[in-house]
């Protein structure tokens, strides 16, 4: 079965519209859920790592510190036993500490205890020296070292709580005899903050000690424990993370951290089904969105193809029609300013064409034969056409952001301020003996070394491009002075060989450029920002030592198999010793940064992409961005949107320029004059 024009366009846009959409959709799919899980991971780590870093930072500044003080006036003969006993005492009233004791050998201990410890055990009907201290034999069997040493963690019921001893054998002996200090330090503070850390809302958290087991609560084996252990044994591996199973069978999700002071380790878990559950989520709201985005794909692709095919048919019916001699046919206004709509329009001048060449005949056929008469009409005249290849100078210019600008402005304002744009740029073209060969909107193309062949044509051609930069300051100058917006230019510079000769027909011919210096010198005039010149790598290398030369970069226009190196003019030497008159550009911090959305452009179309980002600094048309991770490369153009409140006069154009710090320099092509009152602002606040 054939298939009409309106079924083909159909299906043809369903695919073109969805396939995309669901490739598009699932890559995203599959990102998001891997950044989601590691998120999920992270946070199981930093909760884990974080109350490790905690333990370290008690043992080593609340527990420690004031011990290490203690252990070294005990070593120092200078200091008499009554200091000694005075810092003793003083040191026991530390707020973690319950009781320490210094014990010699064949002697009676020292004991020094916070009173509230001391009034509890007296209350049960205890001796404080019995329960607080620990014998020197007991002490000495564990060899303890000259290093405070953690001797072990348990439950005391008889003090109502945790308590953790660490011991350190006295460097210098006391009276010839060993002497051991013995520490008992309150895990209270520690404990409180285990129980009410954030993570406890979903998760778990647990202390687990290699010689006293779970600390504070009870806890079963799991391999996530087991994981902890071997690397405690081991010494290494200090953070993981691991899926596993609980007792019942439950899904579960952990991580550890182990304390780089202590022999403990620091568990976290979580059920998987709420650890993951921002996932599950996330793809439910991306599943829906690919479903809506793929109902307003087809719906799409429906209209598209009846717009399209419904005019062509009616096209192709008057073209029948004329096709029998009826040359009264005519396409009607089909209210579109597309391609389909230019196609009716130049098929009615066709129309008209034929009409007028049917009368010709009418009244030349008077007075000669039809054999004459066709032989004029079909024969080409005495203009010849055709082109030679030669080398020369290429030169694209163009306005930034001067599309928005026009839409800003009434037509009349536009085309005067064109006007006043190319009166002195056109002369300064002449100047340099450059051929403006078309004036295309805003933009300028000029040739160096055609229509006449030169040999100075690579030279003249960057000198002139350094003198229309220059002169844009008193273009400039004269427009704010009567009102008007100022403008900016970029341009980009090639040179090599190229077909030049007359184009078009025997009726209508233009002396023109073909080939692909042409469209190479189009894409590197693109990838300017406002007062600035890029030429190629040829025009480089032809004017070697005669160049002042700013930014290189490398790009890989359209077009072009490989990626290829352009450089930004700064001046040229002798004999026309030129520079860029170019103010130094300034960012001032903003005090407060704006948030932005980020868009990406390829080349001039929109991309699927959009990242958030925020301005830290501007100033002279540039600004200082600040972007989430994401795929950014030098000279992209970007689209910058102030998301609240989302009006077209909040949305500028930029292009990146400059990378440093982890942060890109932009150049604004586009800004409006709101939107610049607004960056003013808040570098002002």
């Amino acid at each position: 079965m054939r298939l009409g024009l309106y079924s083909r366009l159909l299906i043809f846009s369903v695919i073109l519209a969805v396939f995309p959409i669901g490739l598009a959709g699932v890559m995203l799919l599959q990102k998001t859920e891997a950044a989601l899980k590691s998120a999920v991971n992270d946070e199981l780590l930093q909760a884990a790592q974080g109350l490790a870093d905690e333990v370290d930072a008690l043992f080593l500044n609340q527990w420690l510190a004031p011990l290490d003080v203690l252990r070294g006036a005990l070593d120092d003969p200078k200091v008499d036993a009554g200091a000694k006993l005075a810092l003793l005492e003083r040191i026991s009233a530390a707020p973690d500490l319950i009781a320490l004791q210094l014990s010699v050998a064949g002697g009676e201990p020292v004991l020094a205890a916070q009173q509230r410890a001391t009034e509890r055990l007296r209350a049960r009907g205890e001796d404080p020296a019995r329960v607080l201290g620990r014998p020197h034999a007991e002490l000495a069997a564990l060899n303890p070292g000259a290093r405070m040493t953690p001797l072990g963690a348990r439950r005391a019921p008889e003090l109502g709580a945790w308590v953790l001893d660490l011991a350190a054998e006295l460097a210098r002996p006391l009276g010839g005899r060993q002497a051991i200090l013995l520490a008992r330090v309150d895990l209270g503070r520690l404990r409180e903050r285990l129980q009410r850390h954030p993570f406890n809302r979903t998760g778990a958290l647990a202390l687990w000690s290699r010689d006293d087991g779970f600390l504070f609560e009870a806890g079963a084996d799991s391999p996530l424990l087991q994981r902890a252990r071997e690397s405690l044994a081991a010494g290494a591996g200090q953070v993981g993370v691991m899926p596993f199973e609980a007792a019942d069978g439950a899904p579960m999700l952990g991580g550890y951290a182990l304390s780089e002071r202590l022999p403990w380790a620091v568990l976290a878990e979580r059920a998987q089904g709420t650890a993951y559950l921002p996932v599950a989520q996330m793809r439910n709201a991306l599943l829906g969105w690919m479903a809506l985005g793929v109902g307003l794909a087809v719906l799409a692709a429906w209209l598209l193809a009846r717009r399209i095919s419904r005019p062509v048919l009616l096209i192709e019916s008057v073209a029948e029609r004329v096709g029998r001699g009826d040359f009264a046919a005519e396409v009607p206004d089909l209210r579109r300013r597309d391609e389909i709509g230019q196609l009716g329009e130049r098929m009615n001048r066709m129309i008209e064409g034929l009409r007028d060449r049917e009368r010709v005949k009418d009244v030349f056929g008077r007075f000669q034969s039809p054999e004459v008469v066709n032989t004029l009409l079909e024969t080409p005249g005495a203009l010849e056409l055709g082109g030679e290849r030669r080398a020369l100078t290429l030169m694209m210019t163009d306005l930034r952001g001067f599309t928005a600008l026009s839409e800003r402005l009434p037509p009349e304002q536009v085309v005067d301020l064109l006007n006043r744009y190319f009166e002195p740029l056109v002369e300064i073209c002449e100047r340099y003996r450059g051929t403006v060969n078309e004036i295309i909107g805003d933009a300028l193309f000029v040739l160096f070394g055609a229509p006449l062949p030169s040999d100075d044509h690579l030279p003249r051609a960057v000198a002139c491009a350094v003198a229309l930069q220059n002169a844009m300051a008193e273009v400039n100058a004269d427009n704010l002075a009567a009102g008007r917006p100022r403008l900016e230019m970029g341009i980009g510079i090639n040179t090599g060989e190229a077909v030049v000769g007359n184009v078009g027909s025997a009726r209508r011919a233009k002396f023109s450029v073909v080939g692909k210096e042409v469209n190479l010198t189009g894409r590197i005039e693109g990838y300017t920002v406002g007062g600035q010149i890029l030429v190629s790598e040829p025009v480089m290398q032809g004017l070697a030592g005669r160049l002042e030369l700013g930014q290189r970069y490398q790009v890989r226009p359209k077009g072009v198999p490989e990626a290829i190196e352009i450089f930004e003019v700064l001046g040229i030497g002798a004999p026309y010793e030129l520079r860029l008159n170019r103010l130094q550009q300034r960012l001032g911090p903003l005090q407060r940064p704006l948030a932005l959305r980020v868009t990406p452009l390829d080349g001039k179309q929109l991309t699927d992409v959009e990242l958030a980002g925020r301005m830290t600094a501007y100033g002279e048309g540039r600004a200082r961005l600040e972007v989430e991770a994401g795929e950014l490369e030098l000279l992209t153009n970007l689209i910058l949107r102030i998301p609240d409140p989302p009006r077209a006069d909040q949305e500028a154009y930029a292009k990146t320029v400059a990378r440093e710090e982890g942060a890109w320099t932009v150049r604004f092509t586009a800004l409006s004059p709101e939107l610049e009152a607004r960056f003013n602002a808040a570098g002002r606040d």
